[in-house]
């Protein structure tokens, strides 16, 4: 083939197309806007993505911590239960003892005999309770176990007394007033631990209401989020 001399080729050949230097800027500047973009839009969602996880894992912490703080409403309820178990028990039993005492029939005698059934099952759900409290809580129920065992061991040996024809005796202990200031004694501790108990099973209502209120915020943060998305 043969060689063209420069100065013998035209002129749109010699010094280009018209507008072709004009043409390659533009694309360049293009390819530039274009990976500009792309590099925007990832970093946009990788903090997108972020901000999601972020707003599960709170979620899913709200709704574990919120769970917690329910069941603890729910142990305080079943303790103030107990509590009130427990002094409805004591009064039964004294109840069935001074009827018996008082007129020697052994029908008076039921309710006592009921309440010391009923009373294993409350004693143990006051247990539980003292392995979930703290020290001042676990020093009232002690005191309050020893009270239960003083005023049963009472009532149970002047039944006993009585039964035996030692009525003067059942009634002579009965008036050193020992179960009197034992029956007395376990009302204040219960008393304590009720209100102590409703005071515990407040905070962990509101804890309750604190955690749906964050909660709610965040469900519909995340609904936005997806609906831009």
């Amino acid at each position: 083939m043969p060689i063209i001399p420069p100065d013998e080729r035209g002129p749109a050949v010699r010094h280009g197309l018209p507008g072709a230097g004009r043409r390659n800027s533009a694309t360049r500047l293009d390819r530039a806007v274009a990976w500009y973009l792309r590099g925007s839009m990832t970093r946009v969602l990788v903090v997108v993505s972020g901000l999601f996880v972020a707003i599960f894992l709170l979620m899913a912490q709200t709704v574990v911590a919120q769970r917690q703080a329910r069941q603890g409403v729910m142990l305080q309820d079943e303790s103030m239960l107990s509590i009130n178990a427990l002094l409805e028990i004591m009064l039964d039993a004294e109840t069935g003892q001074r009827g018996f005492l008082l007129t020697g029939n052994g029908a008076y005698l039921q309710p006592y005999e009921g309440a010391k059934l009923r009373l294993d099952a409350e004693v143990s759900a006051l247990q539980r309770m003292s392995e979930r409290s703290g020290d001042e809580e676990q020093q009232h129920i002690a005191h309050a176990q020893q009270l239960i065992r003083a005023k049963i061991t009472e009532m149970d040996r002047t039944i006993e007394l009585a039964r035996a024809g030692m009525m003067a005796s059942a009634i002579a202990l009965v008036q050193t007033n020992t179960g009197q200031r034992n029956m007395g004694e376990l009302r204040r501790e219960l008393s304590w631990l009720r209100s102590d108990e409703a005071t515990r099973r407040q905070a962990a209502f509101d804890r309750v209401q604190t955690l749906e209120n964050r909660l709610l915020p965040l469900v519909a943060l995340l609904g936005v989020g997806m609906v831009l998305l």
